[in-house]
């Protein structure tokens, strides 16, 4: 959508060159406000950037809720984020999604505004536990990965993931609030099975960890066994062929 977008937005401004606008006047204005869950103004420090091409932002922070940024005549991405990494608030794009891939394109004109760019934050929550081998001891650092779905029948598309600094006390980044299935993959060459949580390899058996608004869902614990291997050689027309990849079910 954002490439689409952006498309159309670029013929718009070479549209304006040939009639005689100028194409990099600064004297647009994006402007909007920011609202807590209950609707109410957020009286937090918070930034609000935009952008053409998601690497260079241009930012504003505000205290009140209401902000404005003057910029070139241009399509942008706006984005809203806290000012304070330890907020429960999480970064949203606009119009209020998680993702830049779904942000729109604003267009800010030609000495004039474009208004009412707002934003509807949302507060997310954690959840956090200890990852240990079955076999006792523990994992090192940074050697398990941690995947969390919205969807049982979808393992291939996680809605988040992130590597454990300390598995034997780890916390998850903050996520939107909702119900997450979890798991655990080691990371290779480690040997143990990645499982989901509470202790099962598939994800239809798995139960959903609910994550809170503001809130941190402790004693997320995990075992990972140790696993087997299988060797073997892949041949074609009764050669070795190199750089197969083999996948067990």
């Amino acid at each position: 959508m954002l490439r689409i977008s952006q498309r159309i937005l670029t013929l718009i401004a070479l549209s304006a060159a040939l009639i005689g606008l100028p194409a990099n006047s600064i004297a647009g204005r994006i402007s909007g406000s920011i609202f807590d869950p209950q609707g109410q103004l957020l009286r937090e420090a918070m930034r609000v950037e935009i952008s053409q091409n998601m690497n260079a932002w241009t930012s504003t922070i505000t205290l009140t809720g209401r902000y404005q940024i003057d910029a070139d005549m241009g399509g942008y991405v706006v984005r809203c984020q806290p000012v304070d990494p330890g907020s429960w608030y999480l970064t949203l794009y606009y119009p209020n999604v998680l993702s830049e891939d779904d942000a729109e394109w604003v267009w800010i004109p030609d000495q004039g505004e474009t208004a009412n760019i707002n934003f509807n934050m949302i507060r997310g929550g954690k959840f956090s536990g200890a990852i240990t081998p079955a076999e006792g001891g523990q994992f090192n650092p940074f050697s398990i990965m941690v995947l969390c779905y919205n969807d049982p029948d979808d393992i291939w598309n996680a809605t988040g993931r992130f590597v454990v600094a300390d598995p034997n006390q780890y916390s998850s980044p903050i996520l939107p609030p909702g119900g997450y299935l979890v798991r655990y993959y080691p990371i290779p060459p480690d040997p143990h099975v990645p499982l989901f949580y509470p202790d099962t390899p598939y994800p239809n058996q798995a139960e959903p960890v609910q994550v809170e608004p503001g809130a941190i869902t402790e004693d997320i614990d995990i075992q990972l066994p140790l696993g087997g291997s299988v060797s073997g050689t892949v041949r074609g027309n009764g050669e070795p062929m190199q750089r197969s990849v083999i996948m067990a079910w």
